[in-house]
């Protein structure tokens, strides 16, 4: 009889708070111990959870302050309201729930830093890889392998062909083989190459300098403003 008596209490309490629930137009409750929403309509449901220390919130204002905390607002309840603060100004700021404001945390800063600067690091080295490739599209892997040994060979050649006399083309093997499949006259192949092999080490020499500056750029930033300056300008820059 006792537990007839207290399902029959427990259920009208539930009707009451879901009728006035409804009759304010209250969709959630906020509990600010726990920093969550919770249905009005199931609010019976939740062990632990006592309505009169929450805050009601309607569906417009829940929808608005869910999507300010996916962005990084903290929520919390003032003068009856759940309101939202301002979105952190980086990942290295800690929230003060006492002043409700966002603190900079000196050592978050330099593990944010020191990722962000790795992350740059890397985005910098694709982008000269890219450029690299962009350039070397044309060859295949076997034959840029060769380009070294090719422009060896091709100045070792046209020395020897300055002093005059008969040459052993058994020493340039590969310079002869391009010449001969080629049809082409192996002192013109080797000023081809040289010329070729020119363009590509002013190309690489260029890169380097270009990623140099950028690596010393990201290592002696200081703030996340600086080293999102140096992003934009590597996603700009163009050969």
């Amino acid at each position: 009889m006792t537990d007839e008596i207290t399902k029959e209490v427990i259920e009208a309490v539930a009707e009451t708070v879901i009728a006035k629930a409804v009759s304010k137009q209250v969709d959630y409750y906020f509990d600010e111990k726990t920093k969550s929403f919770y249905p009005a309509q199931f609010i019976e449901s939740y062990q632990g959870i006592t309505v009169e220390e929450c805050t009601t919130v309607t569906q417009d204002e829940f929808n608005m302050l869910i999507d300010l905390r996916n962005k990084g607002a903290m929520l919390y309840v003032e003068n009856g309201k759940v309101k939202a603060s301002k979105l952190p100004p980086s990942k290295a700021h800690i929230y003060n729930e006492q002043s409700k404001a966002w603190e900079l945390n000196e050592q978050k800063q330099k593990e944010f830093l020191k990722e962000q600067k790795k992350e740059l690091k890397t985005l910098l080295k694709n982008k000269c890889n890219a450029i690299t490739d962009e350039y070397l599209k044309e060859y295949p892997q076997a034959e840029v392998l060769s380009f070294s040994l090719q422009k060896d060979q091709a100045v070792k050649y046209l020395e020897e062909f300055a002093q005059g006399g008969e040459i052993d083309l058994n020493k340039y093997p590969v310079l002869t083989m391009i010449a001969k499949n080629r049809k082409v006259e192996i002192n013109t192949l080797a000023k081809w190459v040289i010329e070729k092999s020119t363009q590509f080490e002013v190309l690489t020499g260029t890169l380097a300098g270009i990623r140099q500056k950028f690596k010393d750029l990201i290592n002696n930033a200081k703030t996340d403003e600086q080293l999102t300056a140096i992003k934009q300008e590597i996603n700009q820059w163009t050969m």
